[in-house]
């Protein structure tokens, strides 16, 4: 390995275990708010954990990813692909289910629930979308980097 590539590797050992400590964060903040939860019957403390819980394993998964590269060092291989395919569809669900949660809670309890369209957030389910298109670059990379080896 030349010293460019070294250099990058150490970069993303810092950032993996960056990612790792925020994943860490995200858990004790998804605990957090469940026990706030339980104490107060807050809703809106269990739409938070679960985004938490959500963003917790989104980080895991990221970390994971970054994990791989520094022992593979390609960043094109299918075991990414696959962790960066699980990635979008946890960032898409997690952007939808801790509202439904929310709205089941509310309609459980009696309450009366209304929705309002111009709070709908789709920010998380669109970054959902935009890892999976990311994860097919990287399958398209992975079949240029096989097809390389194999001429190599």
């Amino acid at each position: 390995m030349d010293l460019r590539v070294r250099e990058l590797i150490k970069k993303i050992r810092t950032d993996k275990n960056i990612t790792f400590l925020l994943a860490l964060v995200a858990v004790g903040v998804f605990v957090a708010q469940i026990v706030y939860y339980v104490q107060k019957g807050e809703v809106f403390s269990l739409k938070r954990g679960f985004q938490a819980l959500f963003l917790s394993v989104t980080l895991f998964l990221l970390f994971a990813v970054l994990q791989r590269i520094t022992k593979t060092g390609k960043p094109f291989d299918k075991t990414i692909v696959t962790l960066l395919r699980v990635m979008a569809v946890v960032v898409i669900v997690g952007g939808v289910l801790p509202s439904c949660v929310e709205v089941f809670v509310v309609v459980i309890r009696g309450g009366i629930y209304t929705i309002d369209i111009a709070n709908l957030d789709i920010f998380v389910p669109v970054l959902g979308v935009m890892i999976g298109i990311f994860s097919e670059i990287f399958s398209y990379g992975n079949d240029l980097q096989e097809d390389n080896d194999m001429i190599a």
